[in-house]
């Protein structure tokens, strides 16, 4: 893996079987101290309940 303390943006596109990819990315974002860090993770019309 990566070890980039200064990232602060994650961005996962598409779903997994596993949340544990997309969780695992997540972590990544702000690892440094003293630092905020966001994710966003893009998902495709399938996995929203539109009723």
């Amino acid at each position: 893996g990566l070890d980039l303390p200064d990232v602060c943006l994650g961005i996962h596109w598409k779903v997994s079987i596993s949340m544990n990819m997309p969780w695992q990315c997540f972590g990544r974002a702000a690892r440094g101290n003293g630092i905020e860090g966001h994710v966003i993770l893009i998902a495709e019309k399938v996995h929203w309940n539109d009723k």
